[in-house]
């Protein structure tokens, strides 16, 4: 599973940065449009550009069987870990949209497996553009 390892190692980069932001916080950044919150930190935008650039590779080179059931159940279930701080949770769940194009390499099973759990881990009232996409995607995988 060593694309599933690659994944959560810069997942695990990116929260740890994060993570360490927030511990030096102070405790006024951000307020009133001063200093420099977490959220704003360049380390989001350099995560979500390096996660789109692995997840292209992946996906031209191909997955192994369940290889990608792996990646995708990671992408699409670790936000729920991380809730906090919210700059996290929030760029996890935007992120996902990355993945779309590697539901194509699920079975139907996996598929089928994956967009059960997915639709109520993200109730409709919850879901954004993102989720609505991915689950219709999966969807579409299962017939």
């Amino acid at each position: 599973m060593k694309k599933l390892l690659e994944v959560q190692e810069l997942y695990d980069r990116f929260i740890g940065t994060v993570e360490d932001l927030e511990k030096k916080r102070n405790i006024t950044d951000g307020l009133f449009g001063f200093g420099r919150k977490p959220s704003d930190d360049p380390c989001h935008d350099r995560f979500a550009e390096d996660l789109k650039k692995l997840l292209e590779r992946q996906d031209q080179e191909g997955f192994e069987p369940g290889e990608a059931a792996a990646v995708l159940e990671y992408i699409f279930f670790i936000p729920e870990r991380h809730k906090e701080p919210v700059s996290i949770y929030w760029m996890l769940l935007a992120v996902q949209s990355l993945s779309e194009n590697l539901i194509r390499h699920l079975s139907k099973a996996e598929a089928s497996s994956l967009e059960s759990r997915y639709e109520e881990q993200y109730p409709r009232r919850d879901r954004l553009p993102p989720q609505k996409r991915i689950l219709k995607a999966l969807k579409a995988m299962c017939r």
